[in-house]
């Protein structure tokens, strides 16, 4: 963050969502002009986590208003279709992570959700505590022979992070609460 002065340009992205506003836009045409080939909304407020691509498919995670469920959805990533939703009680801030068969998805009410790909029906559901805005990482097991599994962090009040078998939901380890990593 040192070094020689330089301008800003309009088209630097220098935080989440590009500026202050977080308004995911720049006033500058930074390529090609591409034409909207479809649209798809979860009709539950704000999309604020990452979309993930996994088999030809776009799964997009929202509803982080006040008041509105969250929601998931898997869409043909050729033109839009809907394929599968699912609602939760609480909403979704989080990116999802796909594992093989399955999709994980972590809500603000602290649920870690995993659901099947090709329908959405739940596979397994854990609650780990607290508040939480983070996305579940997955850790793949190809090289030690371990099974993979997702690690998520939990906020207030357990402030704690946990390690879940991907297949099965089984915990593996959760740390002390309150500990600071």
């Amino acid at each position: 963050l040192g070094g020689a002065a330089r301008v800003a340009r309009a088209s630097d992205w220098t935080e989440l969502g590009g500026d202050c506003d977080q308004s995911h836009a720049s006033a500058e045409q930074s390529g090609p002009v591409f034409a909207l080939s479809w649209a798809y909304s979860l009709n539950s407020g704000p999309i604020i986590a990452t979309p993930i691509s996994t088999g030809g498919e776009l799964i997009v995670a929202g509803g982080v208003a006040p008041g509105v469920q969250g929601k998931l959805a898997a869409l043909k990533a050729t033109d839009g279709s809907e394929l599968w939703t699912r609602s939760f009680l609480s909403g979704v801030r989080a990116t999802p992570v796909g594992s093989g068969h399955q999709v994980a998805v972590s809500t603000i009410g602290g649920q870690l959700y995993s659901l099947d790909l090709a329908s959405g029906n739940i596979v397994w559901q854990r609650a780990f505590g607290g508040q939480n805005y983070s996305s579940p990482v997955l850790v793949t097991g190809a090289s030690s022979g371990d099974p993979d599994s997702l690690v998520v962090g939990a906020g207030f009040p357990s402030k704690d992070v946990w390690r879940f078998n991907a297949l099965t939901g089984d915990p593996i380890w959760q740390t002390g609460k309150n500990v600071m990593l």
